[in-house]
């Protein structure tokens, strides 16, 4: 399995390759009233309506626009979804050693779909569809959850 890595403040994240449709910078969004705050509102990609959601608000962080800000469009339940992050990396190909069980490790949330344990460093494989569905997501709680892990290691 391949995943496509990325950052989210300082700490690195992935998604399957198979729910990444493109990689677009920063689009012009059209807010929406009324909304929740993680997501920014829609933009209009190659004739699709794309709902773009804020994965730093989603954590609980506070989003900064920068030069590497990028939107990763995900096709969810066969629409797209674009979802804002700091920085992209690489596609990653993790060995079968590199990969952990999350049922290893207490507390890891159901949005999180696989570890990768590479290098000394943790990356977080995401579920998109349950991200998208969660109204807000414990950073910190997040953040023991790697710590956890890297003391399994």
């Amino acid at each position: 399995m391949r995943y496509l890595s990325f950052n989210l403040k300082e700490e690195s994240f992935g998604v399957s390759l198979e729910q990444v449709r493109e990689v677009i910078s920063f689009p012009e969004i059209s807010p929406v009233p009324g909304s929740s705050k993680k997501f920014l509102g829609i933009s209009y990609l190659r004739n699709e309506i794309l709902p773009i959601v804020d994965l730093r608000i989603t954590f609980g962080m506070t989003p900064t626009l920068s030069y590497d800000t990028a939107v990763i469009v995900c096709e969810v339940d066969s629409k797209p979804y674009g979802i804002v992050v700091d920085c992209i990396h690489n596609v990653i190909t993790p060995e079968s050693h590199e990969l952990k069980p999350k049922n290893e490790t207490e507390g890891i949330p159901d949005y999180i779909q696989q570890i990768v344990y590479r290098e000394e460093k943790i990356c977080l494989i995401l579920d998109v569809k349950s991200v998208l569905n969660t109204k807000e997501l414990d950073f910190k709680k997040l953040l023991s959850s790697k710590e956890r892990i890297k003391s399994a290691s």
